[in-house]
């Protein structure tokens, strides 16, 4: 679990040398599906996504020579290789990661919910890579505060990040009650700081202070997070969005 508690705590360094050490246990060493699930997780938030996609053929090849098993508790991580590929344009072979994490026991209405946390932030994290900030807040529609939300077990450690694109989504869709978002955000994202820094950023976009999300690019990049390193240059240098 040190590993989920690195994502929780928006870790990603120490996150991915936890995943890392899982994958080196040596009973793992024929079973690449068991060893690589924590590292895809951690690499797609990331966005190394080269390494997620060559690992990801790792992780299928050895899911289907143990015999397609069904393990729910694996579903996250081609998920997360169904977003990579969602990012790199591929919707073909997202469609296919979406059918695996739903042949590992995780059924499409689960995976259109919010009570695991995981699937909302996944989606809304494409969401808004595509521009979509409208579809983003009817992904992330629920309250941050919702108690119908992450009512699944290991669910709340998904909401730092859900807290972030919540707000990140209202302001880029110029929903009415963004500010208040902000606010609300800050505070469920307070301990994880690359969930607080795209908070700050929300904020940022919010008040039109490209400056300030300019310097949120350093930080992003001194927390190991390359691709909210490039969202933030892209956000800090492409134009202002319309109203």
């Amino acid at each position: 679990m040190a590993a989920e508690v690195g994502l929780a705590a928006g870790d990603l360094t120490g996150a991915a040398a936890q995943a890392q050490a899982l994958a080196a246990l040596p009973f793992y060493r024929d079973e690449a599906h068991l060893a690589l699930s924590r590292r895809l997780i951690v690499d797609a938030l990331a966005g190394r996504f080269d390494d997620v996609v060559r690992a990801g053929e790792r992780f299928r090849a050895s899911w289907e020579r143990a015999g397609r098993p069904v393990a729910p508790n694996l579903a996250r991580a081609p998920y997360a290789v169904a977003m990579v590929h969602g990012m790199l344009g591929d919707d073909e072979q997202r469609a296919a990661w979406i059918r695996l994490t739903i042949d590992l026991g995780v059924g499409a209405e689960a995976l259109a919910g919010s009570e695991r946390g995981w699937p909302a932030v996944f989606d809304g994290l494409l969401m808004l890579h595509r521009a979509d900030p409208a579809a983003a807040v009817r992904r992330l529609a629920g309250d941050i505060d919702d108690p119908a939300l992450f009512r699944a077990f290991a669910s709340m450690q998904w909401r730092p990040w859900y807290a972030a694109l919540w707000a990140e989504a209202a302001v880029l869709d110029h929903h009415p009650d963004a500010p208040d978002r902000i606010v609300r955000s800050r505070h469920a994202a307070r301990d994880n700081p690359i969930a607080a820094a795209m908070v700050e950023r929300a904020e940022a976009i919010a008040a039109g202070d490209r400056d300030r999300s300019g310097r949120l690019a350093v930080r992003f990049a001194q927390l190991g997070c390359p691709y909210q390193q490039a969202r933030t240059v892209r956000i800090a240098t492409g134009p202002r969005p319309s109203r």
